[in-house]
């Protein structure tokens, strides 16, 4: 049995972790909360020969969906997200 492979990255003006990872036998590779910056995060997985498949949000916040559009050049990209800290709309007061 193979171990992933797991690169961290920091990333974007405010030091945002996330982290690439990937099966290298097969190549297939997710980032856990990607951050600003998403061209240098498809460039590690690039110099490796890895796919990128999947984004995965541990939560809602700036630092991370800030990335998605710099990462969404792959396109069929799934991304989960978790449901209990994500940001929910408010009722609008009256």
């Amino acid at each position: 049995m193979t171990m992933l492979e797991i690169i961290p990255l920091v990333l974007g003006p405010v030091s945002t972790n996330c982290y690439l990872i990937a099966d290298p036998d097969s190549g297939d590779a997710a980032v856990i909360d990607p951050a600003w910056d998403g061209q240098v995060i498809l460039a590690e997985a690039q110099k490796r020969g890895w796919k990128i498949g999947q984004l995965w949000y541990t939560h809602a916040h700036f630092d991370h969906f800030g990335g998605a559009a710099g990462r969404s050049v792959n396109s069929g990209t799934r991304t989960p997200i978790s449901t209990t800290s994500a940001v929910r709309p408010r009722s609008p007061r009256r």
